[in-house]
């Protein structure tokens, strides 16, 4: 049996959302995409990060999602460190993709 997962990055702008999804797909891919090929039937997880979360962002969750996820992502400053914080929260996620789809 399949399961198809359609994940949601919820958040306003500048909160990192582009970043992470390029992050992502270049971790799981090993390279970099502009788009990737959708599919239907899926089940849907809304991602919160936690630099994003406002009202709005409080209504949102509140939507009958599949599932849920909450990543920490702290807010720094400074170009690099924004970075590479991305970079290692999408390593992370990805990784975690990745155990879900060998179950």
């Amino acid at each position: 049996m399949f399961s198809y997962w359609a994940y949601i990055l919820i958040g306003n702008d500048k909160t990192g959302k582009t970043s992470f999804q390029r992050n992502l797909v270049s971790h799981l891919c090993g390279k970099r995409y502009t788009r990737l090929p959708k599919r239907r039937y899926y089940n849907v997880a809304g991602i919160f990060l936690s630099n994003a979360v406002d009202k709005e962002a409080r209504e949102i969750a509140l939507l009958p999602w599949s599932e849920v996820l909450w990543i920490e992502n702290p807010e720094l400053s400074g170009e690099g460190r924004i970075a590479a914080q991305l970079d290692g929260i999408a390593k992370d996620f990805s990784e975690f993709l990745i155990a879900r789809a060998s179950v």
